[in-house]
């Protein structure tokens, strides 16, 4: 349980390193290519600020489901796990895009979808669920 939790805070900070890289490479191409800029097109600054704006969601989703899964809550590793099947499927939408430069986001999509892999795996082990088990609250009878 331990690993899934700091693996879930190690996607969290892999996430905000994403969002960083984003501004990093979108600041290099308006240096590089001011044209764009100066001829009015926003596009890749709207772009880049969405993305970062989901990265922070993703980081603060990945933050939530950490703390409530180190607290017991079997809903957050039913939450993380239903998740990673979304994020799975955005995986594949983006492994099967031919559009031409995305192989490093192709490479940078499928790290953070091994980090959450890993995660669930380490959640829905035995001492995992023996973990959740503990602190479920029991009825009376």
């Amino acid at each position: 349980m331990v690993t899934a939790v700091r693996l879930m805070y190690a996607g969290a900070a892999y996430t905000l390193v994403w969002a960083i890289g984003v501004i990093t490479v979108s600041a290099s191409f308006v240096k590089h290519h001011p044209v764009y800029v100066s001829g009015g097109d926003h596009r890749l600054a709207g772009a880049a600020a969405f993305a970062v704006l989901l990265a922070i969601a993703e980081a603060a989703l990945w933050l939530g489901i950490a703390r409530a899964c180190r607290r017991g809550r079997n809903g957050a590793r039913v939450t993380g796990t239903l998740l990673f099947g979304l994020n799975t499927l955005v995986v594949l939408g983006v492994a099967s895009s031919s559009q031409a430069g995305v192989g490093p986001a192709k490479v940078l999509t499928l790290i953070g979808w091994l980090i959450g892999g890993a995660a669930v795996v380490f959640l829905w082990q035995r001492a995992s669920s023996a973990f959740f088990n503990a602190h479920t609250p029991r009825l009376p009878r």
